[in-house]
């Protein structure tokens, strides 16, 4: 019996990559100890967003700068200048998107860019402008002259697709992987990690990305996340718990994870819990350090995998997450509708409508190698061999991660998970690992600098052994799983989204605005109160960007031209989180 059970557990590991079914002065700028509190302001072409406030982030020659000092009797001050070509000026982040999305998507640009991190918005309209796009091609096709753009953008490190692929095409791809115990998983699926390798996904020129004849180095060049959303008014949504998270996160909530696990497979009458991935030595439990609470679910199982986690199930795992917590990590199946579940427990099958149905008000990062719940491609057809049968499956609606990030009254503001079939200790487990390894180094982060340490630092071979007497470390990852994983991976949510990992407090202010049409705009009135004295203030209207250094409590006049319908306002604080105020006319 002791024997069988050894066998049942390796046999286990093999066949843990099925899926369900089938079987901030801050924003605080990472590595950047200062903000720049220069005037630094831009005259915005076409409606886009730009400004280069990092000091040490390369500026353009064509950039003047002013350091007035501003007083109550005269109006803020703002330099401009032209634009050179948009293509080759130096942001950290670009946000792609369609013209019907860009004015939104500039709003978050304006946010990014006040708050730390500069970024601009480019629409596929434009950039289709200059390669006439032929979708009809893959050859020339949209996803290809995207890349071929953003990739010639010096300094660039984060891409944000500004909508669902019906918005920004993705990039389909065939791959296969195989093992001799689990079988053959072959599949043809949409791969955003094609923006972040910069290398030639059809070197061969025959329009077919990705095949083996191609010369993938696999490398991530930059970080990219998707924003899945398909109405402006989705994107709003998403756009407004973004600010929240990054803005007013909740730090009594800052020191909590949560752990959760199904089981993997039943082999003989014996489940198998993924949670033994997380309990061995050097894994997930010990990546989180020891200051942060981890609260533990996992599907029971003899013998348990952890004597203090909590037995799994719709209703505790709802609880959790609508209790608040920073950081939740999940290995165990997946599927397109199901955020996790359970093999014949429905009672464990969370659902796509219970994630776009939670009501939580602190929205955790989501780390999942749960298979298929990332898939962003809806409707569609799924067809894939496994063990020598063509199967068909046929999705209408988003995937579980998409209605997780657009959830309207809670829900996750980032989703790491899978398109494909999830291989689960097979490369999806260690994937995260490595992320979670780069999010605990630093006080705070955005998530787009894990994206890429994980990708970079990824293995092409493992072995595990669970903590049980007497089993065998077994390889688990080699080059086909690593290749799989690393283009199967997607994250949902953009890649600036910040992971706080120290309780950095909220800046608990109100900015009064009062204003008044004249001749070419308005005249602002800022009423600013005394706990803000000190701070520095970035303001954005019309497509410019102003500073006030230091500001001092009273009164502040800014006049500024042009008829927008709203003005931002961001003030930063060394070891604060960032404000932002928007007010409209």
């Amino acid at each position: 019996m002791k024997y069988f059970r050894v066998f049942s557990v390796l046999f286990f590991f093999v066949l843990f990559i099925a899926s369900c079914g089938e079987d901030k002065k801050v924003q605080q700028i990472p590595d950047n100890e200062e903000t720049s509190t220069d005037s630094d302001a831009e005259e915005l072409t076409d409606n886009y967003e730009h400004a280069n406030d990092n000091e040490t982030q390369e500026t353009d020659d064509t950039v003047s700068e002013t350091d007035e000092d501003i007083n109550d009797e005269e109006p803020l001050e703002t330099v401009e200048f032209d634009i050179p070509d948009p293509a080759v000026e130096n942001h950290e982040a670009v946000i792609v998107t369609k013209d019907e999305f860009a004015q939104i998507f500039s709003e978050m640009a304006a946010f990014h860019t006040m708050t730390g991190i500069s970024t601009k918005v480019i629409t596929i309209e434009t950039i289709c402008a200059g390669t006439l796009c032929n979708d009809e091609d893959p050859k020339k096709d949209t996803a290809k002259a995207v890349k071929d753009h953003i990739r010639f953008i010096p300094g660039l490190k984060y891409l944000i697709l500004g909508g669902d692929i019906e918005v920004v095409p993705s990039r389909k791809v065939h791959d296969k992987y195989s093992n001799v115990m689990a079988g053959t998983f072959e599949d043809d699926f949409q791969s955003d990690f094609y923006y972040a390798d910069f290398s030639d996904w059809d070197s061969n020129g025959n329009g077919i990305y990705a095949e083996d004849a191609d010369i993938l180095d696999y490398s991530a060049e930059i970080a990219v996340g998707r924003i899945p959303v398909s109405t402006v008014e989705e994107a709003l949504v998403y756009f407004e718990k973004l600010i929240k998270h990054n803005t007013d996160y909740n730090t009594s909530h800052v020191k909590s994870s949560l752990l959760i696990a199904n089981v993997a497979t039943n082999f003989s009458g014996i489940d198998i819990n993924a949670g033994y991935y997380f309990e061995t030595e050097g894994r997930t439990r010990d990546i989180i350090p020891f200051d942060f609470f981890k609260r533990k679910l996992y599907t029971k199982t003899f013998p348990s995998p952890a004597n203090d986690a909590e037995p799994l199930n719709n209703d505790v795992m709802k609880q959790a997450l609508e209790g608040g917590v920073n950081v939740v990590v999940h290995n165990g199946h997946g599927y397109p509708t199901l955020l996790s579940c359970e093999q014949a427990n429905n009672d464990n099958n969370f659902t796509s409508e219970m994630a776009y149905a939670l009501k939580n008000t602190t929205f955790p990062i989501f780390l999942s190698c749960a298979c298929q719940a990332g898939q962003f491609e809806a409707p569609f057809e799924y067809t894939y061999e496994y063990n020598g049968e063509t199967k068909t499956r046929v999705f209408t609606d988003d995937a579980a991660g998409e209605k997780l990030v657009n959830a309207p009254e809670g829900g996750s503001v980032f989703y790491l998970g899978n398109a494909i079939t999830g291989l689960g200790l097979a490369g999806g487990s260690q994937f995260i690992d490595e992320m979670l390894r780069d999010m605990f180094t630093k006080p705070f982060s955005v998530m787009g600098q894990s994206y890429l340490f994980a990708h970079n630092a990824l293995k092409k071979n493992d072995t595990f052994a669970p903590p049980i007497p007497a089993v065998p470390a077994v390889p688990v990852v080699d080059e086909d799983s690593w290749k799989w994983t690393k283009k199967g991976v997607v994250a949902l949510g953009s890649p600036l989204v910040t992971f706080w990992r120290d309780p950095f407090p909220a800046i608990n202010a109100v900015i009064g605005v009062t204003s008044e049409k004249v001749m070419n705009g308005y005249s602002f009135t800022l009423s600013i109160p005394d706990e803000l004295a000190g701070f520095d203030l970035r303001i954005y209207s019309n497509g410019k960007f102003y500073t006030l250094s230091a500001v001092m409590p009273g009164t502040e006049t800014l006049n500024i031209e042009g008829e927008d319908s709203n003005i931002l306002f961001a003030l930063l604080k060394p070891d604060h989180q960032p404000f932002f105020q928007k007010t409209g006319l």
